[in-house]
């Protein structure tokens, strides 16, 4: 199960993401059993520093390139954000979706905790392009279940209000 979980705070000046290191490949019994299970990496750092990722996704040779690229700044990370639009993630999961049948398993999506101009922001970028601020955002297999824990801590923080 992945679970990639961003928080931002313009208040104090701090954006983080977190996630799991679990990875698992294949499931049986509509999706309850995984097939394999691997410690994985889901966060990396651009080579300039103003921009932490995580991924949810297919994880292959192709993904292994487009993280490079957005490592080494060979994407423009600050467009993307700027213009709410991510062509390249688009391209990527619309090549790998099948020719027929689409195959949602091989989508990737993202999450960006990023410092252009000193300014801590956060970003989901969704499988076909979109990017979308956040304060709180969560993506992955495990997403559901983080959503339901902050629904329960916002019950309880309005109960002891």
């Amino acid at each position: 199960m992945t679970i990639v979980i961003g928080m931002n705070s313009e208040d104090i000046g701090l954006s983080i993401l977190l996630a799991d290191r679990q990875g698992t490949i294949g499931h049986q019994d509509n999706n309850a059993v995984p097939v394999y299970k691997q410690l994985c990496r889901k966060l990396w750092i651009s080579n300039d520093g103003k921009c932490v990722f995580g991924h949810s996704g297919l994880r292959d040779g192709k993904f292994d390139d487009f993280v490079s690229k957005m490592s080494d700044g060979k994407i423009d990370l600050q467009k993307i954000v700027t213009e709410g639009k991510f062509p390249e993630l688009r391209d990527l999961n619309l090549e790998r979706l099948g020719d027929q049948v689409p195959d949602l398993d091989k989508l990737s999506s993202f999450l960006l905790a990023t410092r252009f101009g000193n300014k801590p922001s956060l970003y989901t970028c969704w499988p076909f392009g979109k990017v979308e601020y956040r304060t709180l955002t969560h993506i992955g297999s495990g997403s559901k279940r983080a959503e339901e824990y902050f629904k329960s801590v916002f019950v309880l923080q309005e109960a002891r209000d």
